[in-house]
């Protein structure tokens, strides 16, 4: 038995987000990290464990114990804490990411410093400084965005034809953990996810055998997916069909606003119960659906909402709704956002999203699981304090109530 340990692990996507779209990153891997925090002397005794050499006892922390991950993740927090606009770890993986060839030379500096003192090792030949691409985390992060490990996909491109029900689970979660690259990813594994539902007989069909070249074809084609930029306005394009729905969160890169690109892509198909929605019911749901999924980037931000169904446009503003429309008004004013009418034909990716591969039979649990965290924004206190200084109301504010 071991006590666990309250540290909460990072969420990979909300590091990469932060990271992606810097000029200089710095990677530093330390050298056996668990084994670089020793056990409480007392404490020993309850990691002995006997092999044909004989009973020995840890006294540095071992990996596999449940405290382990959460024991060192708290260690470099502590750390960093300093510095986690500019520094990001998990768990024994750290990143320093900068704009400036000066900034970074003194991030990396005063971070050396850091580990020195606290007396823990770092293992040279696995460490990169201030390289204009990286390899973190399954992911190739550069100043364009980040885009999947060749390495790994070219794993999955790899992986033979599945023959048991855990080939296919293997191969799906392979997949699956780029499943944010991939438009429409839920509609075309379907086929191949069915496989694995108990009762269902094992036949690899021609539907199984096209979403399988799919999902290969696209993370293959070395997708990339630029970092969002946070307090800056975002665009969801959504669209519900008969069968699924579709959505596409972007964030335009320049000043006016006109050159959108990706920053991450969601899908899925309709319950059994979903799929006797009326229409307008449906193309609400997407709605709800798409906000819902990208929480974590366009909560507190802007966000224009486009979809083909033009009776939504009103669904903001409606006092009268009741029902199943009613609690999706309550959930969609949670967030800044309006909504825009635009017709199907002009709505091409969403469009193609929810109606590609339909699936017959009604499916569950078809996205991926939802962890219950915020995305930190990394605030830079003194940037803060310059701001308020600049913003009149805030300067009125104080002058009024100078105990503020």
């Amino acid at each position: 038995m071991t006590t666990p340990v309250q540290s909460i692990i990072p969420n990979i996507h909300e590091i990469l987000d932060l990271c992606a779209g810097k000029s200089l990153y710095t990677t530093l891997d330390f050298q056996q990290g668990f084994h670089q925090i020793p056990v409480e002397p007392t404490h020993c005794a309850r990691t002995a464990f006997a092999c044909h050499l004989g009973v020995f006892e840890y006294i540095r922390m071992p990996m596999g114990l449940k405290g382990s991950p959460g024991t060192f993740q708290r260690v470099m927090n502590a750390m960093i804490k300093e510095m986690q606009a500019r520094v990001f770890v998990y768990v024994d993986d750290m990143v320093l990411t900068s704009e400036t060839a000066e900034q970074h030379l003194k991030d990396v500096e005063e971070v050396l410093d850091k580990i020195e003192k606290s007396g823990m090792k770092l293992r040279p030949e696995k460490c990169k400084f201030a390289a204009t691409e990286i390899h973190y985390l399954g992911f190739v992060l550069s100043k364009s965005g980040i885009r999947p490990n060749p390495e790994k996909t070219r794993a999955i491109d790899q992986y033979p034809t599945p023959r048991t029900v855990k080939q296919v689970r293997a191969f799906i979660g392979m997949s699956g953990f780029y499943r944010r690259f991939i438009a429409n990813f839920s509609k075309i594994a379907a086929p191949i996810l069915d496989l694995t539902r108990k009762d269902f007989p094992f036949e690899w069909t021609e539907e199984c055998k096209q979403g399988f070249e799919e999902l290969k074809a696209a993370l293959t084609s070395n997708p990339i997916l630029v970092a969002p930029k946070l307090g800056k306005p975002f665009v969801i394009e959504v669209d519900s069909s008969g069968k699924g729905v579709g959505a596409v969160l972007l964030q335009a890169q320049d000043e006016e606003g006109k050159d959108l690109r990706v920053i991450a892509y969601a899908s899925r198909v309709y319950t059994g119960a979903e799929t006797r929605y009326p229409a307008i019911e449906l193309e609400a749901l997407g709605l709800v659906y798409a906000v819902k999924q990208f929480r974590p980037y366009i909560d507190g931000a802007k966000t224009l909402i486009i979809t083909d169904h033009a009776p939504l446009k009103a669904l903001l503003h409606r006092k009268d709704l009741i029902g199943r429309m009613g609690k999706y008004q309550i959930v969609l004013q949670d967030f800044d956002v309006q909504i825009e009418y635009r017709p199907g034909k002009d709505n091409v990716v969403c469009d193609t999203l929810s109606r590609y591969h339909p699936r017959p039979e009604e499916e569950k649990n078809d996205t991926a699981p939802t962890v219950a965290a915020i995305m930190g924004i990394n605030i830079d206190l003194e940037k803060v304090q310059e701001e308020q200084k600049a913003d009149k109301k805030i300067s009125d504010t104080k002058k009024h109530h100078p105990e503020v």
